[in-house]
């Protein structure tokens, strides 16, 4: 878009590093036609091999499939290799640019002994989600996504950006463009509100023990960057599915969380999101 017009005034919505995408030329200061908010996943990519370490007992080695033609891919995989070095993880590279060596990829994955999956963003991933999540369970890997729609699907766990708030941040930058700011002067926005989504269901078949540390890990009650509000919890249907009641283990964890975790329930699924405000990221 940068290239083909200079004039139109252009507001992205999911761009994980728009500096090294080419889109401005800084984040404080957008120059030209474009400004927007970023997705800061690559940011996000130490903390959710944290989370994962965390959840996983002993995890030595962790499987990391990105896809190295999508350059916001590219960038969470150094970014993972420099917080694996931190946590004192193993990385093994699932190097995916075509749907159907998604399988072979696994069976790498397995070969290197690998204890948990990474799984980072890109548009292959997403288009794959069913399959992806389906072979992390036949292959009984413990794995963390960036889209809560992942953990829909089956997967463990998730931890990224809240969905909704891009389009409602996206369109207050639209309202002041309008009324004759200049993108260049914008600057470019990263995420306040983060999710943390968990498949029960998928946490009990792979005996990972979550619920005990989800709380205390999701983010450090100690940090002042942090904040987990707490006060009470609701129960709604997901997916057309009836609510049930919710399972004794984890009744005692949700009275800690409050009204920004939601429960949803559909059929046998109970999935777990927890919302949390970054004050810095």
């Amino acid at each position: 878009l940068k290239k083909a017009t200079r004039t139109i005034r252009i507001v992205f919505l999911d761009v994980t590093d728009p500096v090294a995408a080419g889109l401005v030329d800084s984040l404080a200061r957008p120059g030209g036609n474009i400004t927007g908010f970023s997705s800061i996943e690559a940011v996000l990519a130490g903390k959710r091999l944290e989370l994962l370490k965390e959840t996983v007992s002993k995890l030595s080695r962790v499987a990391v499939l990105w896809d190295p033609r999508n350059p916001g891919s590219t960038q969470e995989w150094k970014e993972s290799q420099r917080a694996a070095r931190e946590l004192g993880l193993q990385l093994h590279s699932m190097e995916v640019s075509s749907a159907d060596k998604y399988e072979d990829a696994f069976k790498g994955a397995i070969r290197a002994r690998s204890g948990g999956l990474a799984v980072l963003s890109n548009p292959l991933a997403s288009s794959n989600q069913e399959e992806i999540t389906e072979l992390a369970a036949r292959n009984r890997l413990p794995a963390i996504y960036v889209q809560g729609n992942f953990v829909t699907d089956g997967g463990l766990m998730s931890y990224g950006p809240d969905r909704t708030e891009r389009y409602r941040r996206a369109a207050v930058f639209v309202d002041k463009i309008l009324k004759g700011a200049k993108p260049a002067e914008l600057p470019v926005e990263g995420p306040e509100k983060f999710e943390l989504a968990l498949n029960m269901k998928t946490a009990k078949s792979l005996g990972v023990g979550i619920l005990s540390s989800l709380v205390t890990r999701a983010v450090d009650p100690d940090s002042k960057q942090a904040e987990l509000k707490a006060s009470a919890v609701r129960v709604e249907p997901y997916a057309g599915g009836k609510a049930i009641a919710l399972v004794d283990e984890a009744s005692a964890l949700l009275e800690q969380l409050g009204d920004e975790a939601v429960v949803y329930s559909g059929g046998t699924e109970l999935l777990l999101v927890m919302k949390m405000g970054l004050a810095e990221y």
